[in-house]
């Protein structure tokens, strides 16, 4: 099989909402001089129309994310199977995403992982009852597990990338 001489980029973004982050993403994705990107979500994508005409959509039909693992696993493994590019990568947005994404793309060679993180891991310490208490303990737990597993992680101020760092013991880099 050729090897195409192409960078195929995913971008996993589960809740299209056009909310900060949204808006940071539909940025990134526009702004790229990749020939071959599929932005990712388990639910309709509400700003599509923003997108950029050569941005591919996969609506992965989820209710939540962690229903969504073995259905972003199955797409990746599909879509690396039909061309070998020369690099594949995928972004993820938020650190549900991120585990997520861990969680699909686990002994996956041909695909480089980039997690995006957005909230301080203080954020993870409020909770609004028992049930948010065991999900955001549970979230941590992961966080400090699976991050180390991903090819970069990016932050997005200087306080979050270092707690962070601090936290799962790997580089975080800031933008």
């Amino acid at each position: 099989m050729n090897i195409n001489k192409k960078v195929k980029l995913f971008i996993f973004q589960p809740y299209p909402h056009f909310g900060g982050a949204d808006r940071s993403i539909i940025k990134l994705i526009n702004g790229l001089k990749f020939d071959d990107v599929t932005l990712i979500s388990i639910s309709k994508c509400n700003y599509s129309k923003h997108l950029n005409k050569k941005i591919r959509f996969k609506n992965l039909k989820c209710n939540r994310v962690f229903f969504s693992i073995l259905k972003v696993r199955y797409f990746i493994k599909k879509e690396l199977s039909k061309n070998k590019f020369k690099k594949c990568i995928i972004i993820s947005n938020q650190n549900f995403a991120n585990i997520a994404t861990i969680l699909a793309l686990r002994n996956i060679k041909e695909i480089k992982t980039i997690l995006i993180e957005r909230n301080h891991l203080d954020e993870l310490k409020n909770y609004k009852g028992f049930f948010d208490c065991l999900k955001k303990n549970l979230l941590l737990i992961l966080i400090k597990i699976l991050y180390k597993n991903s090819n970069a992680i990016v932050g997005i101020s200087k306080k979050l990338s270092y707690d962070l760092s601090s936290f799962i013991g790997s580089k975080v880099h800031t933008i």
